[in-house]
């Protein structure tokens, strides 16, 4: 353990609260923690219930979430989602990343998977879509694919704190994206 320490409490009726400070704990910057708390208590009969963990992060980094868009040009429920990202999507820097990725149905002479068809058929068989729209955010699937709900996820995956930094860079010579992480 990094931090160990007992702190006593007594004379706690039952039901009542009491709030312990660990005056000489103090976390690192840039780290996780994993808490747990046991209790001794006198002629406890429960013993089940003595104990508890939790979690917190001393990470400060913000998140960049990234958002993956399964989509087609013959979709009428995609027109949506499309163009409440085509709004949001610009205003966002580098708050925010997306992947559109443009299935072969209902449409199959969607241009922009017929351009990219082995990249849009192994995310799609990796993340198992059988209908579009189809949203995820950070590899966790979304089920309303409203424009507005998109949105609100990204906002909410933004105020997540993260263990590293990455970086993206656009090469538009090349056609080359670049990932730095530190």
């Amino acid at each position: 353990p990094i931090y160990t320490q007992s702190l006593g409490v007594s004379n706690l009726a039952p039901g009542a609260q009491s709030v312990l400070n660990f005056p000489a704990f103090t976390p690192a910057a840039g780290q996780y923690y994993d808490l747990t708390a046991t209790t001794q208590l006198v002629g406890d009969s429960d013993a089940s219930n003595d104990g508890t963990t939790g979690d917190f992060t001393t990470y400060f980094d913000n998140h960049v979430p990234l958002g993956m868009l399964f989509t087609n040009s013959g979709c009428g429920p995609c027109v949506q989602a499309n163009q409440a990202l085509d709004a949001y999507i610009p205003t966002q820097g580098n708050q925010v990343a997306l992947l559109r990725v443009h299935t072969w149905w209902p449409y199959a002479g969607d241009i922009m998977y017929t351009a990219n068809v082995a990249q849009a058929q192994a995310l799609v068989a990796e993340f198992d879509v059988s209908a579009v729209p189809d949203f995820w955010l950070d590899t966790s699937w979304h089920t309303d694919y409203a424009g507005s709900a998109i949105v609100a996820a990204f906002n909410t995956g933004k105020t997540w704190k993260s263990p590293m930094h990455l970086g993206l860079q656009w090469n538009n010579d090349t056609d080359q994206l670049t990932t730095v992480v530190n």
